[in-house]
């Protein structure tokens, strides 16, 4: 399944289910970050991002904490301190915004 998650992203996104193609592309990170490809999983998580933007509020809040932190987390690893802040800080807005506290404040301790 994880091995063509990437190609049912596509047909779900090109069948406007963009629910169903952000949990395939963020299979498909999970599977690039398995296969040691780091930044191919930033590719796929940043696109995941757009498509969760589009999405109605209550699932959109979900994928896109989901997705940050993912993405601060690989950020980090990479060792882009610029890039890993500015994904800590978007994502302690977001979970603000969501009334996520614990999120929100993990969010912060990991910027530090």
């Amino acid at each position: 399944m994880k091995v063509i998650a990437a190609e049912l992203a596509e047909h779900f996104e090109k069948a406007s289910e963009r629910h169903r193609a952000v949990k395939y592309l963020r299979l498909a990170a999970e599977t690039s970050g398995r296969r040691f490809e780091p930044r191919r999983a930033v590719e796929i998580l940043g696109h995941a991002l757009q498509l969760a933007g589009k999405l109605p509020e209550a699932e959109r809040a979900a994928s896109e904490i989901e997705i940050l932190e993912k993405l601060a987390g690989i950020y980090t690893m990479l060792n882009g301190s610029i890039r890993a802040i500015q994904t800590y800080e978007d994502l302690a807005a977001r979970t603000a915004l969501a009334g996520l506290i614990d999120v929100e404040v993990r969010a912060l301790i990991d910027m530090a």
